[in-house]
């Protein structure tokens, strides 16, 4: 009954966001890719986006049928939670036994504020997080049975199949690279020491079919890899030093805090892995699977943070949180499954860290940011709603951007493609990045249009020192003019105080 108490209210939370936030930039393109490109465009990744795979454009066609808005697709996510979720709740009780366990996993899941946010955007890395968790938590299943019966190959066919789905989902799968590749070492030493020999060879042999199958994808990825690292040229994450990059890292991940409070927690808990290891005592078969499987998600985690920073050292900046989801996961996997093998430890102390462990996990969940510098922040917003409700009685918009933030305005609210019925005023983009230019821009449009009264001036992501000289200088030429002028600079808000 809980557990469904906690998915309702995962659920409300989730709708909550999904009426309330802005339109963000990459929802309008993704939107635009399976609307404007048919099903052949897609699939052999004929338009412009070349960093994310081809499955979520398709699973975006289908809802684009029915409507054309994105805060109704958006709900799309709703009914991917809820069938995550009951799936979530049988594999824990199937694999781990333990009702406190899935209870504790699906609780945190369902509140982590970095899953909430990421439901309430239509993004690739929903899907391929559904069917990632799916497909993790299957192999996890396969591994600790040893009877192959029919619960086994249920398991053993859903593997296969939602992993093919999550790798053409998104590109970030790859990060799980580590964590399939330990199982498939394991599988290796254990045919080497002849050990339940048949499902270790199943479990090679569904690695060679998944193969089979995303080798044409994987070909896909690496023709157009000079392009996805163009398309990452635009993102800037200097820092070269691995200590610094895992300790910001961290902060992202746990608690948000800018210090070293996050690393303090992590080495705690690689300690206490070590020591939950060595602990001799430790011979119920149930916590030794448990214990197992809390050394392969470490493990795995580990092996995903090297790659992040390899990548972001040798090929292009990846740090984006946005697609962090592999690592957020791994960490509630890793915190809920220590916390619960401490709390049943023989030892005393053991018993205790394990409270605490859980207790610093909820404390994470629910606190309050103060980072610096969350690189593509989900928590990321710009006020387009409030800025489009201002503009009935507008004539010209002139939006000044160096990247793409004036994307959502020009081509999803005052676009005919979306089905958005507004009166439509006069569109300009500057893209100039000098101000002195943009300023001459800002002028000769202001002239073009002598019989216009109502102006709109719009600063994305473009810092305008001295506005109030800028706004004077302005009126002092166009005197007649009604001229309003915004900062609508991506920054990330807390839309929910708990969050």
């Amino acid at each position: 009954m809980i557990n469904f108490l906690i998915i309702f209210f995962g659920v409300l939370i989730r709708i909550y966001l999904i009426s309330e936030r802005d339109i963000f930039v990459d929802e309008v393109f993704y939107t635009e890719v399976a609307l404007k490109n048919n099903i052949k465009d897609i699939i052999f990744i004929n338009h412009w986006i070349k960093d994310h795979g081809i499955l979520y454009y398709i699973f975006l066609k289908i809802f684009l049928f029915f409507t054309k808005r994105l805060d109704i697709i958006r709900f799309s996510n709703i009914l991917l939670y809820i069938l995550l979720s009951i799936f979530m709740i049988y594999a824990f009780n199937k694999i781990f036994k333990k009702k406190y366990l899935t209870t504790a996993f699906l609780f945190i899941y369902s509140f982590n504020h970095y899953f909430v946010y990421l439901n309430s955007w239509v993004s690739p890395f929903n899907l391929v997080s559904f069917f990632s968790i799916i497909s993790i938590l299957s192999l996890i299943s396969i591994l600790i049975t040893n009877n192959l019966d029919k619960k086994f190959y249920i398991a053993y066919f859903l593997f296969i199949i939602s992993t093919i789905l999550a790798f053409y989902s998104d590109y970030s799968f790859f990060y799980l690279l580590s964590f399939y590749l330990l199982i498939f070492l394991i599988s290796l030493i254990k045919i080497i020491k002849k050990k339940n020999l048949k499902k270790y060879y199943l479990i090679l042999n569904s690695y060679l079919i998944i193969l089979i199958f995303i080798i044409p994808g994987i070909f896909q990825f690496l023709n157009n890899f000079e392009k996805i690292i163009y398309l990452f040229s635009n993102i800037y994450y200097e820092n070269n030093d691995f200590f610094n990059f895992f300790n910001h890292l961290l902060q992202i991940i746990l608690l948000r805090k800018n210090n070293l409070s996050s690393f303090i927690i992590f080495s705690i808990l690689i300690v206490l892995n070590i020591l939950l290891n060595l602990e001799i005592k430790l011979k119920n078969k149930k916590n030794y699977y448990l214990l197992f499987c809390s050394n392969l998600i470490l493990a795995s985690l580990i092996g995903k943070i090297f790659l992040l920073f390899l990548l972001n050292k040798y090929f292009f900046s990846s740090m984006i949180e946005r697609s962090f989801w592999p690592i957020y996961l791994f960490f509630i996997l890793l915190m809920v499954l220590n916390s619960h093998i401490l709390s049943e430890s023989k030892i005393i102390l053991n018993k205790i860290l394990g409270r605490l462990l859980l207790i610093i996990l909820l404390f994470g969940l629910f606190t309050k940011s103060n980072l610096h510098h969350i690189p593509s922040s989900i928590k990321e917003e710009t006020p387009y709603k409030n800025f489009i409700n201002n503009q009935k009685n507008t004539d010209v918009i002139i939006l000044v951007d160096k990247l793409y933030y004036y994307y959502p305005i020009t081509n999803y609210y005052y676009s005919d493609v979306f089905g958005n019925k507004m009166n439509k005023p006069n569109l300009f983009i500057i893209r100039n990045q000098y101000l002195e230019e943009v300023i001459n821009e800002i002028n000769s449009i202001f002239i073009f249009y002598p019989q216009r009264n109502n102006f709109a001036i719009v600063f994305l992501n473009y810092h305008l020192p001295n506005i109030d000289i800028f706004y004077s200088n302005l009126k002092n030429k166009f005197p007649d003019k009604n001229i309003k002028i915004y900062n609508l600079f991506s920054e990330e808000k807390n839309l929910f105080n708990i969050f």
